[in-house]
């Protein structure tokens, strides 16, 4: 156990930002992000929750995270439980372990974690001396079945949308007050498998305002290390059929200026870096001042997400200001028809009209997204995102600067995994077999053309991703 201690003081001593808050007199909080501290504290839903609980007087917060492998290995070996990153406290000793799930295969981690700590995994076999369990996140709100047989509660929806204070009452209540919230209801553990199949509508902060979302603990050892994330709008407008950004989110919304500007300038103090976050950043009407805001304060920034009908000569200047090298590009579908039966509305003539842009500014590096196993793809399809791909290239050769003769095309095709609450959420997966031929074909196609780059998602964990999206228990 020494030697996990260990482990976690050195990451603890490398964080700025993290507290160790008195517990005495509060409900005692181990948030648990069920993957490894490198991908958690990449993600800003830890951030938050982490500034929620620990600004609540009520409340005192401590993260936890999934072992590393070989860690894992040593913690079965001395029977040591998952221990928490600021005191190296048992997370069987808090009152409440929240888990915060992103992604749907990260919910294999939770009984395994449950089971070293000597955590029942059924409410009714935890005593008073066991913590109460609460479950939340974008995979729990798209589906909180799996989780439902484990938890005390789901908490669906956004967390800001709810009052902490219900949680000392055992219950999860939302915050009465209209302007900071939409109705909603969270299903606790006396709900009906029934009850849930047909969810009411989670709740939602309407003003982000009340809620700075960002980078609260700095540390070096994950993926954006080097950044200060920001998120400046949440939800989306698009409304593209397979996206489950609306059924987790809702309506797109945004942060206003000044309180964007608020986090920078917080940010400034200890990166001048920034990663823009949100599903659709360019929509901010005020973008180009936010970017600017950065640039004359000689910082940079980059981007979690650029639509490409919104790339114009314009934005792809402010990008090259910034430092941009590459430029990543969410295309889903390689025809304009199949394209546009996902209910996304650029063509691939606008496609190159955007790299044409991004080229001349320096961008020669361009990461192209894709999706295979959707449903009424075609083999021409897929051959198709062989073509793109060359295009691709050819285009940003063409507009590319003379001195800049570095130029790539990585192409990352991802099998397609509907989600509930979209409007493919009765499709089925395509199946491994099918995915597998797919990626074989592409291998053929693309695998050695000189400047383009191939990879896949694994065909194996996507069917997982699609089994526990759709699952009514673990």
């Amino acid at each position: 156990m020494w030697k996990l201690k260990k482990q976690l003081q050195s990451l603890a001593a490398d964080e700025i930002g993290s507290m160790k808050k008195d517990p005495g007199g509060t409900t005692s909080v181990a948030l648990v992000y069920p993957n490894t501290y490198k991908v958690g504290m990449s993600n800003l839903a830890v951030h938050s929750l982490y500034k929620i609980f620990n600004d609540h007087p009520n409340f005192s917060c401590e993260r936890a995270f999934l072992p590393e492998k070989k860690d894992w290995v040593e913690h079965e070996r001395t029977d040591t439980p998952i221990l928490t990153v600021e005191t190296q406290k048992q997370i069987s000793e808090f009152d409440i372990v929240a888990f915060t799930i992103s992604f749907e295969n990260d919910l294999l981690n939770v009984v395994p974690i449950l089971k070293l700590c000597k955590i029942p995994l059924k409410p009714q076999d935890r005593g008073p001396d066991h913590p109460s369990i609460i479950a939340g996140g974008a995979a729990v709100t798209l589906n909180p079945k799996p989780m439902s047989g484990i938890a005390n509660a789901c908490i669906l929806g956004e967390f800001e949308a709810y009052d902490p204070e219900g949680l000392l009452r055992g219950g999860t209540s939302a915050a009465s007050d209209s302007s900071k919230v939409s109705p909603g209801k969270a299903p606790e553990n006396n709900t009906s498998q029934e009850s849930l199949t047909s969810l009411v509508t989670p709740p939602r902060c309407n003003d982000l305002d009340l809620f700075p979302t960002q980078t609260v603990i700095h540390t070096p050892n994950t993926e954006f290390g080097h950044m200060h994330l920001i998120e400046v709008t949440r939800g989306c407008s698009r409304g593209c059929l397979f996206c489950a950004v609306p059924g987790i989110y809702g309506s797109f919304r945004m942060r206003s200026y000044e309180a964007i500007i608020k986090m920078i300038d917080e940010g400034f103090e200890y990166r001048n870096k920034f990663g823009l976050v949100g599903a659709d950043i360019l929509a901010h009407p005020r973008f180009t001042d936010i970017a600017e805001y950065i640039l004359e304060r000689n910082g940079t920034f980059s981007l979690s997400s650029v639509r490409v009908d919104r790339i114009d000569s314009d934005t792809a200047k402010l990008f090259k200001r910034a430092g941009m090298k590459s430029m990543s590009l969410g295309i889903e579908a390689a025809t304009d028809g199949l394209r546009a039966k996902l209910g996304k509305k650029f063509t691939n003539e606008r496609c190159m009209e955007a790299v044409s842009v991004l080229a001349a500014e320096g961008m020669t590096n361009i990461r192209l997204y894709f999706m295979t196993g959707l449903p009424g793809e075609t083999d021409e399809d897929i051959e198709a995102i062989a073509a793109f791909a060359e295009e691709t290239l050819e285009t940003i050769r063409k507009n590319a600067p003379k001195t800049q003769r570095s130029s790539s095309v990585e192409c990352t095709a991802t099998p397609f995994v509907p989600k509930p609450n979209t409007q493919f959420a009765d499709a089925e997966f395509a199946g491994t077999k099918r995915i597998n031929e797919i990626q074989k074909k592409l291998k053929q196609l693309i695998g050695k053309k000189k400047g383009i780059k191939l990879s896949f998602d694994s065909a194996k964990q996507a069917e997982t991703e699609y089994k526990l999206a759709h699952a009514d228990n673990l």
